[in-house]
């Protein structure tokens, strides 16, 4: 394991799967954006020559980022009593465990998936331009902020995801771009606040790659 610090800027501690599975997404959907991004600690990830810095955060309900949690766990190790557990753990909670192409509804009839409202997405911009507002951050000319979420466009439209980000991130620390990452319907979308501007990709064909690419950088990282 490398010997990383949180305690300065631009250390890092440990590799997050959120973290690797937002550099890959973002460098996949939006190569013209962003590049050869660095994870590392405020913001989260990074490229300096190109002056672009993006946090990563998640507005994904308690109990399924539990679930998450497991899933990775089992999926990063070859020890089945290991595996075992966490596969249970996972099923206690309602969901099967279905390996690197995670299906993340539940078994419940009654609940198929539990869902990100507005009000939580709302709370996780807030929350993220406070901590920006109290600075210790790199300072680079452009800085955005990646955001996963658990819900469908059924439930919640593109127009008010928009809305909320324009009434949301405001002032002069507000964030470049807000990038939300659609979960369940496998569609990310980018807000440009400044350009007053959003655009919604689909990368449904591509999910289980990037996924199982975020689950091999941080099995190389701990191999290291």
């Amino acid at each position: 394991m490398k010997n990383k610090s949180k305690s300065n800027i631009g250390e890092h501690e440990k590799y997050r799967y959120e973290e690797c599975y937002a550099k890959i997404l973002l460098e996949r959907v939006y190569p013209e954006i962003y590049t050869d991004l660095s994870i590392l600690d405020k913001p989260d990830l990074q490229n300096e020559v190109l002056q672009v810095g993006v946090e990563v955060t998640s507005a994904v309900p308690s109990s399924l980022r539990e679930v998450k949690a497991c899933w990775i766990k089992a999926n990063n190790t070859n020890d089945m009593k290991i595996k075992s557990k966490y596969v249970k753990r996972m099923e206690q909670l309602g969901y099967k465990y279905t390996g690197g192409m995670q299906n993340w509804l539940k078994e419940d009839i009654e609940q198929l998936y539990e869902e990100t409202s507005l009000v939580d997405l709302e709370i996780s911009i807030r929350s993220k331009m406070k901590k920006k507002d109290r600075g210790g951050y790199k300072e680079l000319k452009n800085m955005d902020l990646y955001i996963d979420a658990m819900f469908s466009f059924f439930s919640i439209n593109d127009d008010d995801l928009y809305e909320l980000v324009k009434n949301v991130n405001v002032g002069k620390n507000h964030f470049r771009k807000i990038i939300i990452n659609v979960i369940e319907d496998n569609e990310i979308v980018m807000i440009d606040t400044d350009e007053e501007k959003y655009s919604v990709i689909s990368y449904d064909s591509r999910q289980y790659e990037y996924a199982l690419a975020a689950l091999d950088m941080i099995k190389k990282e701990d191999a290291e």
